[in-house]
């Protein structure tokens, strides 16, 4: 079920699949960005690193995650945690990668709303 924000007319309005929970002030989101990262092979298994967050118009959810920020500190801040969080994560597989990351992300913009 879809997530996130759409605009109504003059309003951001906060969605779950089509349900609009409450409209969020225009002056909160100011980045809309597309994370992404690069799945790299090592001894121990794949890593993920080179996290990348490019503000955007239109998110691509099948290369990354779409997430929005209300200023460039806060993209700049969750790109050094999720390096330090994945640094030394492994996984078996590109799919198991992109999936953990993509949950993390999501499930961290949902705990501050």
């Amino acid at each position: 079920m879809p997530f996130g924000r759409e605009i109504v007319g003059d309003t951001r309005h906060w969605f779950f699949g089509r349900a609009r929970l409450k409209p969020c002030p225009a002056e909160v989101i100011i980045l809309l960005c597309q994370l992404t990262w690069k799945i790299l092979p090592g001894l121990r298994g794949l890593s993920c690193s080179q996290f990348t967050a490019t503000p955007t118009a239109s998110p691509d959810t099948e290369k990354g995650v779409a997430i929005d920020f209300s200023s460039e500190s806060e993209r700049d801040a969750l790109l050094v945690e999720l390096e330090t969080r994945f640094a030394a994560e492994r996984f078996s597989n590109s799919a198991s990668a992109f999936e953990t990351v993509k949950a993390y992300v999501l499930g961290r913009a949902a705990s501050k709303m």
